[in-house]
């Protein structure tokens, strides 16, 4: 049985491509180790979770599923949620377990207990914007990931979207470079998608940066997706060996390349903060270009 135990706070997900099924839910027998990599029993880290205070990193794979959790308090508690929960939205109406089971892992929603007994259901709520902003304070920068190096030179590449536009390596050219990397079958790809679109938008009016969303999948799994989604980076399809070229196995990965061609900021997984720290990165390098402008003579 599939069982998912509720993370109320902050979740940092990579998925790491090892195989063609992925599974997306935590269970008992899913391998959680500490900070230190000591693998921690069943009631302890569904404690942790449950006690909200904690960042957790998880791999997946097709033999098991691998955790680490960091600067958690393990609090007594052993509530267990799985497909036979009953789970409503704001308006009354039912929610599917892979649905509700998404948007938890966005670390946007939580289940708010309609009773006090469990068995009378739960109701999907969204956090408020103030809590989101709470929980973003505490989280801090996202870690670096560890296919990329801050300052290092980049060798551009040239691409075809999915809809047949060419972007040369002399497209590049003092260019601020956002790169995505991410496939449709990986949960935390598709929970930043809302915010890389946030990004997109706020920066329509500026030629001099470029969204290229780099995809493991082949063309038409990227076009049958997007009829129920959308996603307004440039994408495209079949990236791994585009990916292969900085050895990225692990999911999503956002990287932001500066004018000059050196990498701004990388990280991995995503988090709660991870889209905030990206678009700070686009800013700080648009600022500084408009800084250089105004000295040159």
């Amino acid at each position: 049985m599939k069982k998912l135990f509720l993370i109320i706070l902050i979740v940092s997900i990579a998925c790491v491509v090892k195989a063609q099924q992925i599974p997306n839910y935590l269970n008992e027998r899913s391998v959680v180790k500490d900070s230190t990599g000591k693998v921690l029993d069943y009631k302890t880290w569904t404690a942790i979770i449950l006690a909200g205070n904690y960042n957790m990193r998880a791999k997946y794979s097709a033999s098991d599923t691998n955790y680490i959790i960091t600067a958690a308090k393990p609090m007594h508690i052993n509530r267990v949620f799985d497909e036979h929960t009953i789970v409503k939205d704001l308006v009354g109406k039912s929610v599917p377990f892979n649905e509700w089971h998404d948007k938890i892992l966005s670390s946007r929603y939580h289940l708010q207990p309609v009773g006090r007994d469990p068995n009378s259901g739960y109701i999907l709520t969204p956090y408020t914007e103030q809590e989101l902003t709470a929980f973003k304070s505490r989280i801090g920068k996202p870690a670096e990931s560890p296919f990329f190096t801050t300052g290092k030179d980049i060798n551009p590449f040239a691409v075809t979207d999915i809809y047949g536009k060419k972007i040369g390596k002399a497209n590049w050219k003092n260019k601020i470079v956002v790169l995505n990397f991410w496939f449709v079958g990986c949960v935390p790809c598709r929970n930043e998608i809302p915010e890389l679109n946030k990004l997109v938008a706020k920066y329509a009016g500026n030629p001099n940066v470029i969204f290229l969303g780099i995809a493991l999948d082949h063309e038409t799994e990227i076009k049958e997706f997007l009829k129920s989604n959308t996603f307004n980076y440039q994408l495209v399809a079949d990236g791994k060996q585009y990916a292969g070229l900085f050895k990225i196995n692990s999911y999503p990965t956002n990287v932001v390349i500066d004018k000059e061609g050196k990498v701004k900021f990388h990280t991995n997984g995503f988090g709660l903060n991870t889209v905030d720290w990206v678009d700070k990165a686009i800013a700080e390098t648009v600022q500084q270009n408009s800084l250089k402008l105004k000295k040159a003579p």
